[in-house]
């Protein structure tokens, strides 16, 4: 894992303002990057060098061509501060969780996934549709009850 020197952290920051619609994002932690992989950690990590670790910290996010896909974490660190917002219902989000798209009369580009005052991931509108970026190990197909 290579720890991202603020260069490199300011690049990230400016593809997620950038990407999906975020102001004011300040973030004080230290990024990680494995090969494709972000990680965020607390300012007090220390490195051990003899240490063979296979991830440090929280999962942030994932590089593809040249954009960010967030994890349901970041997106639940950063969401209240994102323009681009997606609040569905009950229903959809009972869908959203479970992996399938969803219908919708945005504009194309990244958005985040909100139902009450909880973010649940980031989606890629393309042609009024939201395509779920969960990963399938993370996908939740019943649920017993949701408010």
């Amino acid at each position: 894992m290579k720890i991202l020197n603020s260069r490199d952290v300011k690049k990230i920051m400016n593809v997620v303002k950038d990407k999906y619609g975020i102001s004011g994002i300040k973030l004080d932690y230290v990024f990680l990057q494995d090969e494709n992989k972000l990680f965020i950690t607390s300012r007090d990590f220390q490195r051990v060098e003899d240490l063979k670790t296979n991830n440090v910290g929280l999962f942030f996010g994932k590089v593809v061509d040249g954009g960010i896909i967030l994890s349901i974490e970041a997106s639940q660190i950063i969401g209240n501060l994102a323009l681009n917002t997606a609040n569905i219902d009950k229903e959809e989000i009972k869908y959203w969780i479970a992996g399938y798209d969803l219908n919708t009369d945005r504009r194309n580009g990244f958005v985040f996934i909100k139902h009450n005052n909880d973010f649940f991931g980031v989606g890629k509108v393309k042609d009024n549709r939201i395509f779920n970026l969960i990963p399938r190990e993370r996908r939740i197909y019943s649920l017993s009850s949701i408010n």
